[in-house]
């Protein structure tokens, strides 16, 4: 990859903004990358917090899609009813804890016993780390593999998360789809060239894989139902 050339990533990106949906697809199971910062804290760029709350309504917009009822009317047993899994890793020394601390808060929204939340090895508290749980995850619950799925992190991340094997298999059989959260950065393309570089530097290295993702399936939550749950 020629790193002064900006299509290999900018132009994915600029990919995923035109695919714009008002709805979600019937997916079984939303997968939310931790970013930076804690769902308790707001970070940039990269917010984990932002991640989490798109992450809690596209569960609930699922919910409502296959129960036929307004999102505004979503409650937890419903969540149930629909059988849609919120899963989430993070770090073991900040995020898991507060994640913890919010999925038994009176405040969360989403079922208890369908919000999984998954440690990272200390030793691989990055992407990488976070494939690697959610394909290991995958192999103790079979059942799960089969289910479409939604994956939801900034966009600038889309272009390296969909290059590494554990989720370029699942994009290949059809089972993921990502929903990109935009981030407003007033350094974008400062974080969009720290992501090219890592595209290269990983994949020279074996670690990541170069799939053709230019129909790679994409959407937008609807803006009128962005909302912080916290």
């Amino acid at each position: 990859m020629n790193l002064t050339d900006r299509n290999p990533v900018s132009q994915e990106i600029k990919n995923l903004r035109r695919n714009r949906l008002d709805s979600l697809p019937h997916a079984g199971m939303v997968v939310v990358l931790s970013g930076n910062g804690t769902v308790e804290e707001h970070v940039q760029p990269g917010s984990d917090l932002h991640r989490i709350n798109t992450g809690i309504t596209a569960v609930r917009l699922i919910a409502a899609q296959k129960l036929n009822i307004d999102i505004k009317r979503v409650k937890p047993n419903d969540i149930r009813d629909a059988g849609v899994l919120f899963y989430y890793n993070g770090r073991t020394d900040d995020q898991n804890p507060a994640m913890r601390r919010f999925r038994e808060s009176p405040d969360c929204p989403l079922p208890p016993d369908l919000f999984v939340i998954e440690q990272l090895p200390q030793d691989a508290q990055h992407t990488g780390g976070q494939a690697a749980v959610f394909a290991e995850y995958l192999s103790y619950n079979s059942s799960l593999k089969s289910v479409p799925k939604i994956l939801i992190t900034h966009e600038y991340h889309v272009p390296r998360v969909s290059r590494y094997p554990e989720f370029q298999q699942e994009l290949e059989e059809g089972r993921l789809t990502f929903l990109p959260v935009r981030d407003q950065l007033r350094r974008r393309h400062k974080v969009r060239k720290g992501e090219r570089e890592r595209i290269v530097k990983y994949t020279n290295t074996g670690n990541l894989v170069e799939p053709s993702i230019a129909d790679m399936p994409a959407f937008y939550l609807p803006r009128r139902t962005a909302k912080k749950w916290h």
